[in-house]
């Protein structure tokens, strides 16, 4: 069920008012995809005047024709969940008629699609299409711009904000015009389709371009960058691009099998950042000054940190870590506060660096 086939229409009562709001992306509802094509199937099936109370048998066999094969406890689940479910928030006024041997809504003209909501419902689709026009700049949201346009439209309608403009109190770090973001359709589209991928990759170290043919797997953003992670069948290894250094894409008509033992929780898993490493994770200790350590109580660096000592003058972290230049440089950028104990080889690195940046001022 896409957001094209369902249109939400949700009526909102206040001071005996009815106001509707329509078009918007699709039922905004914690539940899975499956179970709400279900629900969408039943509430069509209660609501057809046509071929009207359709038994448990009928249920059945049009939620298998549609959705596909379930068992008939699974309807009486459904309709269970669409009467009392207060996550979902229908409170579907299904009864079954002993004359008519079959279900309907005892209420008239009622709907899932069109249920009441609260004001806090209305707040949280409006943070939610405010979240949604954030990212409409991206390529691989263009299709969605008109949609939420008209969404966010409607609500200020229906808030009776015709003069006042919406106030932003989210603000999101976004970067539409970013280099490479004009490939994120190109790559999400092979990746779903499982095609391979050819492209030029600029080597900006070595000023020189090579061409690539790539099993893509994932698409990661970090630091406003996008990159893809994919199978390389000539290294015979996983391996990131950035998408501001592809210079050409091209998208074939070759297939390929996902390799099963690529998850991306695990392959990030040690990993700050997005750089790939062939080494093992290594155990690092940090000593931090009281006033990072603070931020790091609160917001840990790594989901392995540790805190291993806590002094006055500071906290020693432990954390199990990739070495790679996104940490370095993340550490680097925490100067005094962050003093590296262990490993020796990592303590090393950053003075070096340290050094050759005092010897650059210099």
């Amino acid at each position: 069920m896409s957001y094209k086939d369902t249109p939400l229409i949700v009526k909102h009562r206040r001071r005996n008012t009815t106001r509707f709001i329509n078009n918007s992306l699709t039922l905004i509802m914690p539940v899975n995809k499956s179970a709400m094509r279900r629900y969408l199937v039943i509430d069509a099936a209660l609501n057809n005047k046509y071929r009207p109370y359709p038994d448990k048998e009928r249920l059945l066999e049009l939620i298998e024709e549609k959705v596909g094969q379930i068992s008939a406890a699974m309807v009486d689940k459904d309709m269970h969940s669409m009467r009392f479910d207060e996550t979902l928030g229908f409170f579907a006024p299904i009864a079954y008629s002993k004359k008519h041997k079959g279900y309907h809504y005892t209420e008239s003209n009622y709907s899932i699609l069109q249920h009441p909501v609260s004001e806090e419902d209305i707040d949280t689709l409006k943070d939610a299409a405010a979240t949604l026009d954030n990212y409409s700049g991206l390529p691989v949201f263009a299709q969605f711009r008109d949609s939420i346009r008209k969404i966010n439209e409607k609500l200020k309608w229906s808030e009776g904000e015709k003069e006042r403009e919406l106030e932003k109190i989210i603000l999101f770090e976004s970067n539409d015009q970013a280099s490479g973001v004009q490939w994120i359709s190109d790559v999400l589209k092979a990746i779903r389709s499982r095609t391979v991928l050819e492209f030029t990759y600029e080597n900006i170290y070595k000023n020189t371009f090579n061409r690539y043919r790539i099993h893509p797997y994932l698409l990661k953003e970090y630091r406003s960058r996008w990159y893809l992670i994919g199978w390389s069948p000539e290294k015979k290894d996983i391996r990131t691009f950035g998408l501001d250094r592809v210079t050409t894409l091209d998208s074939t008509n070759d297939s390929f099998t996902k390799r099963k033992d690529f998850e991306p929780d695990l392959f990030f898993r040690y990993s700050i950042g997005i750089t790939e490493h062939p080494e093992q994770p290594q155990t690092i200790e940090l000593w931090c000054s009281p006033i990072l350590s603070k931020l790091l109580l609160r917001q840990p660096l790594h989901a392995t940190q540790k805190k291993v000592k806590e002094q006055e003058t500071g906290t020693t972290f432990k954390f199990r870590l990739l070495i790679t230049e996104d940490l370095i440089q993340l550490l680097l950028s925490y100067n005094t506060h962050v003093r590296v104990l262990q490993p020796q080889p990592l303590r090393d690195e950053l003075v070096r660096r340290l050094q050759a940046t005092l010897d650059h001022y210099r």
